[in-house]
């Protein structure tokens, strides 16, 4: 056995101990290495937007390179995402960038009252109009490649666009994260256009998947996993504003398509009449939104469906994909 006291014998154990010591750091900034993602976001509809904004800055999983709104009147989207970045306290540098492009979407924004102008929130808009939010797809995802993913929980137009645009380089991302459900034929997925984001502008999302599905994973969140994880007023009491705006949202959609309202929030006409029908309802927010950014942050807490290259969580009510909701909610 060779001796300590030997010269070469210490300077390669030094060596090794120097090896052993790099990898374990290499292997501890791997671990907690943030992912690159660009959101595409309706915010200002509903208060679900809101939600999974503030879950993708809260996790520490994700580096969040731009937010780009979409859905129409997407100057005051970006205003109400700026607002909601700000309170999860990230500063002016993370882009927000509106889709310009005329289109897709006809639901409103609501813009609440303490929001900042299109000046103070700092938007990206520049001479490139329609083509901005489009380019800057691209050039994201031509500096990241397969590290970059790409989360849609609003109407896939801009990402469409870059598809067009230059198909090669979109196709080199590594995920495409969207809020909706899927449709299986044979080998081929397409989109199921009961989901909200993807019947908002349909021809984008068959772009997006005949574009994109030979070369992307795709990694979609449906509506019945978000219902088998309901929200209650205690649930979302801790998130600064929100509570109020959930009631805000709540009572545009109670107006706007009662029967729809009914159908979510079942509460008595009496409670309604009186004007007491938040504080009796059972839960207040469905979290589409929220639990897709989950997902992909802690998919062990999902039960996934394989579509080959792809995957899928609630695409249907026999398959909710929810493992344990108390423990889901405690995450959100």
């Amino acid at each position: 056995m060779p001796s300590l006291k030997n010269p070469k014998v210490m300077s390669a154990l030094l060596l090794l101990a120097c090896l052993v010591s790099l990898a374990a750091i290499v292997m501890y900034k791997w671990r907690d290495r943030k992912i690159p993602i660009i959101i595409i976001s309706d915010i200002g509809t509903d208060p679900d937007d809101i939600l999974a904004i503030m879950v993708a800055c809260a996790v520490q999983k994700f580096d969040i390179l731009a937010v780009i709104t979409t859905g129409g009147d997407t100057i005051n989207r970006g205003r109400v995402a700026r607002r909601w970045l700000n309170i999860a306290g990230m500063d002016h540098e993370t882009p927000v960038v509106p889709d310009m492009a005329p289109g897709s979407g006809n639901t409103k924004c609501f813009v609440p009252e303490d929001t900042q102008s299109e000046e103070e929130s700092f938007l990206t808009v520049d001479m490139a109009g329609d083509d901005l939010a489009a380019n800057i797809i691209v050039k994201l995802a031509k500096e990241h490649k397969r590290e970059l993913g790409i989360f849609a929980i609003g109407p896939l137009g801009p990402l469409a666009k870059a598809c067009e645009k230059s198909p090669e380089v979109v196709q080199q991302i590594g995920f495409l994260a969207i809020q909706g459900q899927l449709k299986v034929h044979g080998n081929l997925i397409e989109p199921d256009f009961s989901s909200f984001n993807l019947r908002e502008d349909q021809a984008a999302a068959r772009v997006v998947f005949e574009t994109l599905q030979h070369c992307v994973p795709f990694k979609l969140l449906g509506k019945h996993a978000a219902y088998a994880v309901p929200l209650s007023k205690d649930d979302i009491k801790h998130i600064p504003n929100f509570t109020s705006e959930v009631k805000t949202f709540l009572s545009i959609l109670m107006d706007k398509n009662p029967e729809l309202f009914q159908r979510l929030y079942p509460v008595s006409e009496d409670k309604i009449l009186d004007g007491s029908w938040f504080e009796d309802l059972d839960h207040v927010c469905n979290p589409y939104d929220p639990l897709l950014f989950l997902s992909v942050a802690h998919p062990d807490l999902f039960l996934q469906q394989h579509h080959g290259l792809h995957t899928s969580v609630g695409n249907d009510e026999h398959n909710k994909g929810v493992t344990n909701a108390e423990v889901i909610r405690q995450k959100l």
